[in-house]
């Protein structure tokens, strides 16, 4: 079995990338045993009222080229995308900043939140940081050095836990998880930089900045900006909205016990669920340069997570709240309702994530779009209802869960539907050129 794992290069990258990103979820949920005694849970909800601003704004500040590196054969093309990602993505950060320095300066001294001034003017250094970390690991995954990225996880990590430690240490409380998460992101992008002028990974012309090439990126790969970007927003908003909802429909500490519960669960899933997307990524792309079909390989993955989700879920949905309580103290047992309520959601997501890659190099994003903006709107308007109704984060988040859970199980059937279409047809509207 083992010896069948190492010959099979679909699994083994899997295992590279996961296994950077095993380590480091180990970390994440070995440091939650101590920060959750450092911080507190209203401390935990400005941390996730950050991090979902920073996020959605992040999905919009590259306008998704770098999704777009793998797609050229050539080099000078996935150069030119990458120089389009990066420049794109500083030009909205720096946009984001005179429009937060408006806002500031014309905001009326009483509507201005004392506790938020600290952080707010981080928000486009975070969002260009975000930004360029995603397109360095995208060039990083089209030169397949999944071993590097696999150690830069680990280091982004631990840099932003030993942060977390020092700021708490320092009595920075209110604000400490949020100055440890943007150290992280700048270390990691300082070290990717200096890997890649050591081993001459960015050398050649296809990196010097041309606002014509930049143009023909613009040009030759529309659907991005247009659909690709408009696609991942809405998804970023079924994942980064919630907090936000919750901070104006009832508090930070709600908002903070539900963003305990969401890391938790979400921590060990995002260790496969992200190794097997770039993985997947690039070997359906080979096959569709190839010509050749997908279906058995989107199968067998949907198969394989599905299966390998079945006993956890059940032990989330029976036993999180004696978890929670028993690993971080009676303070967090609320915490475990709440990831107990949304598991289905974050568990159906664990399998559609990795898929949604059929949308993309087929360039059907059109179809997920479609999905994601009507589930979504049915979504926040029943979390809107029930508040108003019951006035119970409870009851909201359960059928805001119940909801997003069935957009992920129809978004599958989709692709398996697409699957059904002959490369020979998609090609005159895919991505792939």
């Amino acid at each position: 079995m083992v010896g069948f794992i190492y010959r099979s290069n679909f699994l083994k990258n899997i295992l590279i990338t996961s296994s950077g990103t095993v380590i480091s979820q180990t970390i994440v949920l070995a440091s939650m045993f101590f920060l959750t005694r450092l911080y507190t849970s209203q401390s935990f909800g400005y941390y996730s009222i950050f991090s979902s601003i920073i996020l959605i704004s992040a999905c919009i500040s590259t306008g998704k080229f770098e999704q777009a590196i793998f797609l050229p054969k050539t080099s000078t093309g996935a150069g030119n995308t990458f120089n389009a990602s990066i420049y794109l993505n500083i030009g909205f950060s720096v946009f984001l900043f005179l429009v937060l320095v408006g806002l500031n300066f014309f905001l009326p001294e009483k509507g201005k939140i004392p506790d938020a001034q600290p952080w707010i003017f981080l928000i486009p250094l975070s969002v260009a940081s975000i930004g360029m970390l995603s397109s360095l690991q995208m060039w990083f995954s089209r030169l397949e050095l999944y071993r590097t990225i696999s150690l830069m996880s680990i280091v982004q990590t631990i840099s932003t836990v030993i942060g977390h430690f020092l700021f708490a240490f320092y009595g920075i409380i209110n604000n400490g998880l949020i100055y440890g998460y943007l150290l992280g992101n700048l270390v990691s992008i300082c070290i990717l930089l200096l890997i890649g002028k050591e081993q001459k990974i960015f050398a050649g012309n296809q990196f010097i900045f041309s606002l014509h090439s930049i143009k023909k990126v613009f040009l030759k790969y529309p659907q991005f900006p247009r659909y690709t970007l408009l696609s991942e927003f809405v998804f970023s908003i079924s994942q980064q909205a919630l907090p936000l909802l919750l901070a104006v429909m009832f508090n930070s500490v709600v908002v903070g016990l539900f963003a305990m519960g969401n890391r938790f669960v979400r921590a060990p899933l995002i260790v496969i669920s992200n190794s097997v997307w770039g993985v997947f990524r690039n070997e359906i792309v080979k096959k569709f340069h190839n010509n050749e079909s997908f279906v058995n390989l989107l199968t067998k993955t949907v198969l394989a997570l599905t299966v390998l989700i079945i006993v956890p879920f059940f032990v989330i949905v029976l036993f999180a709240p004696q978890i929670f309580t028993f690993l971080f103290g009676v303070n967090w047992y609320e915490a475990g309702i709440y990831a107990s309520i949304t598991a289905p959601m974050l568990f159906s997501e664990f399998v559609s994530y990795p898929i949604s890659n059929i949308y993309l190099i087929t360039g059907k994003q059109k179809i997920l779009t479609r999905i994601q903006l009507a589930f979504n709107l049915l979504a926040f308007i029943a979390v809107l209802i029930t508040k108003l109704s019951y006035n119970n984060p409870t009851i909201s988040l359960r059928f805001y869960s119940y909801i997003i859970t069935f957009m992920n199980i129809v978004s599958v059937i989709f692709a398996f539907r697409i699957r059904k279409y002959p490369f020979k047809v998609l090609n005159n509207k895919a991505l792939i050129i």
